[in-house]
């Protein structure tokens, strides 16, 4: 969204051709991880539609949806856990700023 903006004078905020180390890296994960929470939404809706939601006691869920659930569950932790590393990453090592360069 920031990449097209412009400031008063009708410069971009951004440059186009901005590309930090990592951030290839960055948008994968993020993705990754609203994909799995997706697809947990999904499995819940399957499981307890909404328009029953409020009137009957939720249903059981199936030991396989659940170890699904858990599984999307503990994918999209993990991904937020590695979006937060690389976001605090000190890049004044060139070896590092190389290496993300090539995720």
């Amino acid at each position: 969204a920031l990449q097209g903006a412009t400031d008063e004078s009708g410069k971009a905020v951004i440059p186009e051709d901005w590309n930090p180390p990592g951030w290839e890296a960055l948008k994968s994960l993020s993705a990754g991880r609203f994909a799995c929470l997706g697809a947990a939404a999904v499995i819940s809706s399957a499981v307890l539609p909404i328009s029953d939601a409020e009137s009957e006691p939720p249903a059981a869920t199936l030991p396989r949806l659940s170890a699904a659930l858990e599984k999307a569950k503990s994918s999209c932790t993990t991904i937020l856990d590695v979006c937060k590393k690389l976001s605090t990453l000190k890049l004044e090592d060139g070896e590092v700023l190389d290496s993300l360069c090539s995720l």
